[in-house]
């Protein structure tokens, strides 16, 4: 057993992931030490061992390598009673029409007070909420941007304005008023 192998084995035995009540009853453990095992006899340098690990966690990710081109052979109708079309590269970036402009339905998500996240609509205010997020950049998409939440009166509010400026920068935001919902 190598270096790598025995590490992570001992951090995860360490943090209980073996164990038979753990998730998935050890069968996660397994699974990370079968792809370790194989990482470690590829015997990468610093250098490849960061490029393998970067190309697989956005490929295991189905996250795109190269950029979108947003392109016609890049999407896929989802029915044309919807007229919804779903990137066949990036499964979270939809348009509705074929001439539709491309949002990102994952383009962030919320962490409330009690250290949780999760997805789902965000209000800027009492009255107001983010519909979607319009990519601006095909070529350049950000993963998921954490929003910090508040739970006011049964809705997810932002905390802190500045927060949506991220956001801005990659994507033009449609806001709707509460009465529009």
């Amino acid at each position: 057993m190598g270096n790598l192998t025995s590490y992570a084995r001992k951090e995860l035995e360490r943090a209980g992931w073996f164990g038979k009540d753990s998730l998935y009853g050890g069968a996660i453990a397994d699974a990370v030490m079968e792809l370790i095992k194989v990482f470690e006899e590829q015997k990468h340098s610093g250098l490849s061992a960061s490029i393998v690990r970067n190309l697989f966690n956005r490929l295991s990710n189905f996250r795109p390598i190269s950029p979108l081109t947003f392109e016609d052979d890049e999407w896929i109708a989802l029915g044309a009673e919807t007229g919804t079309y779903v990137n066949k590269r990036y499964s979270s970036i939809f348009k509705d029409g074929i001439n539709g402009k491309p949002y990102n339905i994952d383009a962030f998500y919320m962490r409330n007070e009690q250290d949780k996240t999760f997805t789902g609509k965000l209000w800027i205010d009492e009255n107001r909420y983010i519909a979607k997020c319009y990519v601006k950049d095909p070529a350049n998409i950000p993963d998921p941007i954490e929003i910090n939440v508040k739970e006011i009166n049964g809705r997810d509010l932002l905390v802190n304005k500045s927060e949506l400026d991220e956001l801005e920068k990659y994507y033009d935001l449609e806001i709707k008023d509460a009465k529009t919902q």
